[in-house]
């Protein structure tokens, strides 16, 4: 818990019945963000306590790709695992944003770069591989970062093999604070050090490109160096051999 983190028990508990959008399953609630940056923002939250600081579960992946694929539209799953990884609140969630059109932003895995750097592990033992035949990581992208293409009719057992395999290229402890970003086309984990650097803060979105600000002073201070730079110090460097 840190002055940057709200009192986790009962978080969702007050929800407005004008934000309450159902249940997701047996344990998870979809509501509308009231502290929305983009619109419409969704919250995918457990229906009973888990802290945020837990890994994600077969059954939060099942909730996570229900809500995608019954949006039908580019959205995109975001989960900040823990306080350094960007959480404000400690009862464990999801969100989910509307993505920018391809000619506005792009995501660097949505990126048609084809110098994309295989990792050294490999995913035959879940009985699929990706466009290149391995986990993926941007070579130019400062941090720790790894991404895998998810096959069409991908279930929930597949995608939490996805997140394992991910985090073990990474040789990554997903007790540990990491955030994971879900598409319908991909899923991606990015292990972190540190949620807040000065008056700066990053969560999942931050570390893909979509920093949030709430004052001109942020605006301020992430500009004043290269975006990416300062990304790299909230994530650990990438190992550059």
């Amino acid at each position: 818990m840190t002055a940057h983190q709200k009192k986790v028990d009962n978080a969702f508990a007050d929800t407005d019945p004008d934000f309450d959008l159902g249940t997701i399953g047996p344990h998870h609630k979809l509501i509308l963000n009231k502290y929305s940056v983009v619109r419409p923002q969704f919250v995918l939250h457990t229906v009973l306590f888990e802290p945020q600081s837990s890994p994600l579960n077969e059954s939060d992946l099942r909730a996570a790709h229900e809500v995608l694929c019954t949006l039908r539209g580019d959205y995109f799953v975001i989960f900040n695992c823990g306080v350094e990884a960007g959480a404000s609140v400690g009862h464990k969630h999801m969100q989910i944003l509307p993505h920018s059109t391809p000619d506005k932003f792009k995501f660097f895995p949505d990126a048609d770069t084809p110098d994309r750097s295989p990792l050294t592990v490999g995913t035959s033992d879940l009985g699929f591989t990706d466009t290149d035949g391995n986990i993926c990581a941007t070579p130019d992208v400062p941090f720790q970062h790894a991404f895998l293409a998810i096959p069409r009719g991908a279930d929930a057992s597949l995608l939490l093999q996805i997140y394992y395999c991910i985090a073990s290229s990474l040789r990554l402890d997903l007790q540990t604070p990491h955030n994971m970003i879900m598409t319908d086309r991909w899923m991606m984990v990015i292990p972190r050090r540190q949620a807040r650097v000065g008056i700066m803060a990053a969560n999942a979105s931050a570390m893909v490109g979509m920093v949030w600000v709430t004052s001109e002073q942020q605006y301020e201070a992430w500009t004043a160096r290269d975006p990416m730079a300062w990304l790299s110090t909230f994530g650990k460097p990438a190992n550059t051999s």
